[in-house]
């Protein structure tokens, strides 16, 4: 059972439906002037930044995986090749030319995702973002973590689904960006949990099955 349910963390950290495990935020508001205005722009503040945490969910919800077939074979190797059993953890660097396309090709696809809900917002505020949008996102400050999937546990607790071939690393994305509204703004952290994969389709399949079998230790 403990064992399951370490195997299951490694595999299970991009399952949208449990938002403790895929999502961590952190904000600080920054007030320019004070007073009854003030206070009331910042709930409104606080409410966009709510309805960006569920944008950013529901982003997940629909992105767990990165099929590294869309990309070539090349692109996300040494994402695989970093970590093993012995390292499982390795922060790494966009500035590092092992993982810049990569690195890169992720952003993009968040970026095209963080322009949907800048106009979303700024449409439903447009007296307010007139020429501007509510989002900056501070790429400088991301952190990309590489975590290490055990596959071969994998299999032997699931024994139909087979790995010749497959790869597999989790990624973690932590990013940082400001949301402004009117004279107060408000500083955010979210991490976002990616499974890079050559083949999503097993990966999602051992998830299921693992999920299958902690609930019958559960209720049997």
């Amino acid at each position: 059972m403990k064992k399951l349910l370490i195997i299951l963390g490694t595999i299970s950290l991009t399952v949208g439906a449990i938002t403790t495990l895929i999502a961590c935020t952190g904000s600080k508001t920054n007030n320019a002037t004070p007073g009854a205005t003030t206070t009331k722009d910042a709930k409104v503040l606080n409410n966009i930044v709510n309805k960006t945490n569920k944008y950013f969910l529901d982003f997940l919800n629909s992105n767990q995986y990165v099929d590294t077939t869309q990309y070539g074979s090349e692109v996300f190797a040494n994402f695989f090749n970093n970590v093993n059993k012995q390292e499982p953890t390795a922060v790494i660097d966009i500035a590092d030319s092992n993982f810049n396309q990569g690195i890169n090709n992720i952003n993009t696809i968040f970026k095209n995702y963080l322009d949907q809900i800048n106009i979303k917002i700024a449409q439903e505020y447009s007296n307010v973002y007139v020429n501007s949008y509510p989002l900056t996102w501070n790429m400088e400050k991301n952190i990309s973590t590489l975590n290490f999937i055990n596959l071969e546990d994998l299999h032997n607790l699931n024994p139909g689904v087979g790995i010749d071939g497959l790869k597999a690393v989790s990624y973690q994305f932590n990013i940082h960006y400001n949301i402004e509204y009117k004279k107060i703004s408000s500083s955010n952290n979210f991490t976002f949990n990616f499974i890079i994969s050559n083949d999503p389709q097993k990966i999602n399949q051992f998830q299921t099955e693992t999920m299958t079998k902690l609930s019958g230790d559960i209720y049997y």
